[in-house]
């Protein structure tokens, strides 16, 4: 039988990963490096006042309305590009060096959205505050998005700089179309704003260690080209493969797909303070894979897996009868702040909400939910996703009720993506993305055959380094076996069918691979 390399993608279980939209601040953009002042008067594009008081107004008028995600910026049409606005100038290699500014007198941040994104290889984008305390970046060709939205996340400040950096191998070939910003006339950062709300509580890395892991699963969304904030959940699936599925509420689902923005590890407030930003590590854009209407909920695929070093984490999920005496929690991005959260013992899952079958919340025992709440988790007591915050009304003073759709409610449409062999069950344990982002050069020169497999495998190992180690995940995380091949042939008749992960350990290399057992 053909030997199958180990990080081949099996015909069976194959998953294609798209790594085309990550966003993590690295380096400096080049103008920084010049002794001269590219960033004068004439690169900066002034923008119009905004009426920021009647925005607030409108938003006060619904507030109590959480069924949509939360409006803090305000969006306005652009229309430059490099020909017809900003500023070249010319290194003496060749390359060369684009800038514009956008200053919005006011704006707490500024959010850009471009129609158009391609530049080549090479070439580098940042977006960065005037002060230089605030820097996204950099995107390259990896993030081309042919006449498609794509919005980058804010930048603290009323005035920002976009600057596009032209290798001279690859003269002219860039195109960029600005299609508007975003004015944040809300503070995201001035937390004071809520926590005057003695129910609020903000998570904190001393949180139970549980909660934590779980609130690595737990995403800030950015929607309508980044005038919006939702809460969304990366979630696991019985390939344990890492592929970047997340689960928010369809009313999330405002403006293009393409232009969402997924923020990773906004947690605590020493993200929001200066000089810092909880917006560095990004994934832009996601393809949607099911918009469920009858449970209200909608499965994305994130155009980008996150990075290893994110620690992001693929929450697990229980789609057994919620037991209504047992502790649940919520984490969400509630008021646009780093994750906050809620815990309860009083649900009850059998209530009528919207004419659907749903979560009801009748009560908080600690803290809240609120705007940006909306698509948010509601864990159970081993923090795996039952739920999905829908709406509600509930408030500090005891009135009111929260509402979650029951995961169980989008199987039917979601299981062909999270268990699509259905060798799972009813509960799978989460995973942490950095464990597939661990794979080493060495997987090149491992491979196990035959895959799938029923009584034994036979590990043919071509490194020069011995395998130490290796370890058997069932379909629901649980490790069922742990061995020290001292031959290549290993005995495996003592497990049940179904899809397991093999994490390899050989010195200080750790990789993956998967094994169908039947």
């Amino acid at each position: 039988m053909k030997l199958l390399n180990l990080i081949m993608s099996f015909s069976l279980f194959c998953c294609s990963l798209d790594f085309t939209a990550q966003i993590d601040r690295e380096g400096n953009p080049a103008s920084w490096n010049l002794d001269g002042q590219v960033l004068n008067s004439g690169v900066w594009q002034v923008q119009s006042l905004l009426d920021t008081e009647a925005l607030i107004e409108a938003d006060e008028v619904a507030a109590e309305d959480r069924t949509a995600p939360m409006r803090f910026a305000f969006s306005r049409a652009l229309n430059y590009n490099l020909s017809s606005s900003g500023r070249w100038t010319n290194l003496p290699n060749g390359d060369r060096i684009w800038v514009l500014g956008i200053e919005s007198v006011g704006a707490f941040s500024i959010g850009v959205t471009f129609s158009h994104f391609k530049i080549p290889q090479g070439a580098k984008l940042y977006i960065y505050a005037e002060d230089r305390n605030d820097v996204i970046g950099p995107f390259t060709s990896a993030n081309n998005r042919i006449n498609q939205l794509m919005t980058a996340p804010p930048v603290r400040g009323e005035k920002i700089v976009i600057e596009y950096y032209e290798p001279n191998a690859f003269r002219g070939q860039g195109e960029l179309q600005v299609h508007s910003f975003a004015h944040a006339y809300r503070d995201l950062k001035d937390i004071s704003r809520l926590t005057v709300n003695p129910c609020f509580q903000l998570l904190d890395t001393q949180q139970n260690p549980q909660m934590i892991n779980a609130a690595s699963s737990v995403l800030m969304m950015l929607v309508d080209n980044g005038q919006r904030i939702a809460t969304a959940t990366l979630v696991n699936n019985s390939s344990q493969d890492g592929t970047p599925y997340a689960i928010t509420a369809r009313s999330a689902m405002v403006g293009s797909s393409s232009s969402w923005v997924f923020l990773f590890d906004v947690i605590g407030t020493g993200c929001y303070q200066s000089g810092s930003s909880c917006w560095n590590r990004a994934v832009c854009g996601a393809q949607v894979v099911q918009s469920d209407s009858e449970s209200s909920l909608t499965l994305l695929k994130l155009k980008g897996t996150p990075k290893g070093e994110w620690s992001a984490f693929n929450s697990g999920w229980n789609l057994s009868s919620i037991d209504q005496e047992a502790e649940y929690s919520s984490i969400q991005h509630g008021g646009g702040a780093p994750q906050n959260f809620s815990i309860t013992n009083t649900i009850n899952s059998n209530a009528i909400w919207d004419d659907k079958t749903i979560i009801e919340v009748a009560d908080w025992d600690e803290g809240i939910t609120t705007m940006g709440s909306i698509g948010s988790p509601l864990f159970d007591a081993d923090f795996n996703l039952v739920g999905v915050y829908l709406g509600g009304n509930k408030n500090c003073n005891g009135h009111g009720k929260d509402y979650f759709a029951p995961l169980v409610s989008a199987w039917p449409k979601f299981s062909e993506y999270l268990d699509s062999y259905g060798t799972t069950g009813l509960k799978l344990s989460g995973l942490y993305s950095e464990l597939n982002a661990q794979n080493s050069d060495m997987q090149m020169q491992v491979y196990l055959f035959p895959n799938p497999a029923k009584n034994s495998i036979y590990i043919q190992n071509d490194s020069d380094t011995a395998i130490d180690r290796i370890d058997f995940y069932d379909g629901t995380g649980k490790l069922v076996l742990q061995l020290n091949p001292n031959v290549p042939t290993i005995d495996i008749s003592m497990l049940p069918d179904g899809l397991y992960l093999l994490t390899f350990h050989a010195a200080d290399q750790v990789f993956t691979s998967r094994l169908l057992v039947r």
